[in-house]
């Protein structure tokens, strides 16, 4: 596409009006359609959530990073695919840093090294006990798996320290 954004990249060396909207563009893409919790102090992913995130990635990267994507695309198609993966990576790594990111982290080292839970395979970390056929995942109404899972019995994870494993 002529006039595009990497060819404002490629002209100028940074990012201008267009390269902006489409690096906004795919930052409100990924950040709402991969669950990702808007950061701190925004109630939702606004434009002025994702422009600070956004912000806040290219701050961290550098320069390097939009050299980077110029470098390893040909047109603003292949530029828009190379911005997904940098903002998703980004966003996993804001997600582990928080509270609830630890505490996941924690549970999935745990059961991971229990004989008594196998992961399930999927896009995020999924738990079932070894004794359930394999495959089965529950895709019912919450409050009934909460309810059967307060009458399991002879399972339990003792400790769950404050710090570390």
């Amino acid at each position: 596409m002529a006039g595009g954004a990497h060819e404002e990249l490629a002209q100028y060396g940074q990012l201008g009006d267009l390269g902006l909207e489409l690096l906004g563009r795919v930052g409100h893409q990924v950040a709402r359609s991969q669950g990702f919790p808007p950061p701190e102090g925004h109630a939702a992913w606004t434009d002025e959530a994702v422009d600070e995130l956004l912000f806040e990635m290219i701050s961290r990267k550098g320069e390097n990073f939009l050299l980077t994507c110029f470098l390893k695309t040909v047109d603003d198609a292949s530029l828009e695919k190379m911005f997904f993966t940098p903002i998703r990576n980004f966003l996993i790594d804001e997600a582990k840093r928080t509270e609830r990111g630890k505490l996941r982290r924690r549970f999935a080292a745990r059961l991971g090294a229990d004989s008594r839970f196998r992961a399930v395979a999927g896009t995020s970390p999924r738990w079932a006990l070894t004794s359930h056929p394999p495959g089965a995942v529950w895709q019912g109404d919450l409050d009934e798996l909460v309810k059967a899972a307060w009458e399991v019995r002879g399972v339990w994870i003792t400790e769950l320290f404050q710090s570390g494993p």
